[in-house]
């Protein structure tokens, strides 16, 4: 190493080794341990009304049991990925004799931050978000945990991309204690690497199988929906830095096919969905409402494999990876099925378990046969802005309601709201006079004129409110017993679609980015656009209501992970309805099915 590398070298250890000594401070306040340090950084500094909005149990890192006896562990295995560089990982297999299906994630958070918020159960060497060892290796799997290139323990600079997937992946395959099937399970960023190296024109020839279990998948659209730039969570995200760096300068890949493909990334290049063929089990829960939901359901509908179940839930997001036995039993049968090669019962098992939100804590469980359910009745709900009514018939007369886009719907803990009232939304209301099922994906028309400016971002809030009038409420990790139904996002000048990936209950903006097209208006200018709202599945009974909300401000009270505060809102927004302007809500109704089954004590819908 000549005399300017080495300084270059000493200079960037060194100011790792700083930022590292920062994080070590950070991490006595923590998150989960690094989780906060990376996401959060120092500008989260908790008060005392942001731990009354977040149970106090959330901030623990505990510690979870101990493994269980008979599991080989072998910690820091040096991993040589084909330009040389040498990843950590951690290795657990049975302590017997034989080639064992290998479970593989690959984690930016460190494999060796263990405890996840709740008593989950986990053994206590399960990363943050990673499959359990503890669980897995005792039923005849391997486990390997990857700290991704430049995280935790591997040294580099950035990230190897899918290469460093690929080269993982077949390295777990190619072990003596290796079967040759490869499988990948996690949620979050753990998904998000199984959505790229499966998505790969050439994927790894050992990976068998995949289990994205709640992870996004087109980082412009999801961290911008509707273009309007998420600006709390994502702008804390990045990667950890690693404990260790020696000679970081990596070689030249071999001159093969696997690395001169693209490399799909989540963040950068997202990955073409329609290439996954390898059979895929995907987790979602409905109150995930980081970008995760849109990219578990975009995943369901455009991936290619013939062999692919959807298994979402309504408990909080991490709560739904690891403590129901049925989610642990579904993934175990999923796998048992495609990396043992035996007869689990999986390919009995309907393709899609659902499950209705009703109240706080209260969900009704059915299996269907696909997603969207086959029979989904969509339904034009048509605003007023004269009654603030949503109704089945259009009105004949024109109307429209102004709000003021500097006020807030409800408070916001990240961004210190000072002005909050309901001058700051349009509302309409419909009561429901039988009980009515929505699930699937919504939309709403809008037309709408910025009447003081040339753009405006608006944020739509679907909420349910009881008989009695009070709002019913879900819980959430990001904002505990206070998430809507269902929320949306558009920016005015990003309203072009996407013809290719729009269709008509699921409108896809064609740019979000700042350097991409743009359709600005006039002042007062009056022009129709749609807005994508989060899919859901939620019942109201009679008596019961859905209101959506139009607003400039984001609707959702006090959450504690996400928030929007790079906006191009000013003065007043006008909603027109009625005559001309059809602006209305698009929902996924559900009719009674007419023919039923049974599949382990549950529902079974087999026609509508």
């Amino acid at each position: 190493m000549d005399e300017a590398a080495r300084q270059d070298h000493e200079r960037v250890v060194a100011e790792l080794e700083a930022a590292r000594a920062k994080l070590a401070e950070l991490e006595k306040k923590a998150y989960a341990g690094v989780y906060k340090a990376i996401w959060w950084r120092s500008k989260r500094e908790w008060t005392p009304e942001q731990r009354r909005l977040f149970p106090d149990k959330h901030y623990d890192d505990l510690p979870g049991s101990d493994l269980p006896e008979g599991i080989i562990v072998e910690r820091d295995v040096p991993v040589e990925m084909s330009d040389g560089v040498k990843l950590a990982a951690n290795v657990f297999r049975p302590d017997r004799p034989g080639r064992f299906p290998v479970i593989v994630a690959f984690t930016p958070f460190s494999k060796d931050y263990y405890g996840q918020h709740d008593p989950f159960g986990c053994s206590a060497m399960t990363p943050f978000e990673g499959p359990d060892p503890g669980f897995w290796a005792p039923d005849g799997y391997a486990v390997v945990h990857f700290d991704e290139r430049g995280a935790g323990r591997s040294p580099g600079i950035g990230t190897g991309g899918a290469y460093d997937l690929y080269d993982g992946v077949e390295w777990a395959g190619r072990q003596e204690w290796s079967n040759g099937n490869v499988g990948m399970l996690g949620h979050s960023a753990l998904a998000m690497r199984q959505w790229e190296v499966a998505a790969m024109e050439e994927p790894p020839p050992h990976l068998k199988a995949i289990i994205p279990w709640g992870g996004f998948n087109d980082g412009p659209r999801d961290n911008r929906p509707g273009g309007v730039p998420e600006t709390e969570f994502t702008a804390g995200r990045g990667e950890n830095l690693p404990l260790w760096q020696h000679d970081f300068r990596p070689r030249e890949r071999p001159p093969l096919s696997q690395y001169r493909q693209p490399a799909p990334s989540v963040t950068l290049n997202p990955p073409r969905l329609e290439n996954i063929k390898v059979p895929v089990l995907i987790g979602s829960s409905w109150i995930d409402y980081y970008g995760h939901l849109q990219g578990n359901l975009r995943g369901w509908l455009r991936v290619a494999s013939r062999d692919k179940w959807l298994y979402t839930y309504s408990e909080r997001k991490w709560q739904g990876l690891y403590t129901p036995m049925e989610a642990r039993d579904m993934q175990r049968k999923f796998f048992d099925h495609f990396l043992k090669g035996i007869d689990s019962g999986l390919m009995s098992t309907p393709r899609v378990r659902l499950s209705v939100q009703d109240k706080l804590l209260d969900y009704r469980v059915r299996y269907e046969q696909d997603f969207p359910l086959p029979g989904t009745e969509y339904r034009r709900l048509y605003l007023d802005a004269r009654t603030g009514s949503l109704s089945l018939e259009k009105p004949a007369a024109e109307a429209k309601v102004t709000y003021d886009s500097a006020v807030s719907p409800v408070s916001q803990i990240l961004s210190h709201e000072t002005r909050v009232g309901p001058e700051g939304k349009a509302s309409f209301r419909i009561t429901f006079d039988t009980e009515t099922e929505v699930t699937g994906f919504i939309s709403l028309k809008l037309w709408v004129s910025p009447e003081d400016a040339d753009d405006m971002d608006l944020f739509v809030t679907v909420r349910k409110y009881n008989a009695s009038g009070h709002q019913v409420c879900f819980d959430c990790d990001a904002a505990p017993g206070r998430a809507p139904v269902a929320r949306g996002w558009q920016r005015l000048s990003k309203r072009e679609l996407d013809q290719d990936l729009s269709r008509p209950w699921l409108p896809v903006p064609k740019s979000v980015g700042p350097g991409g097209p743009e359709q600005k208006v006039k002042p007062g200018e009056i022009v129709p656009c749609q807005v994508a709202v989060w899919p859901s599945s939620t019942v109201f009974h009679a008596g019961e209501s859905l209101d959506v909300d139009v607003s400039g401000k984001y609707g959702v009270k006090d959450d504690l992970l996400r928030g929007f505060n790079d906006l191009v809102n000013k003065g007043r927004h006008s909603v027109y309805t009625g005559g001309r302007y059809d602006s209305y809500l698009l929902v996924p109704v559900i009719p009674k099915a007419k023919v039923v089954g049974s599949y382990g004590g549950r529902t079974v819908v087999e026609d509508r």
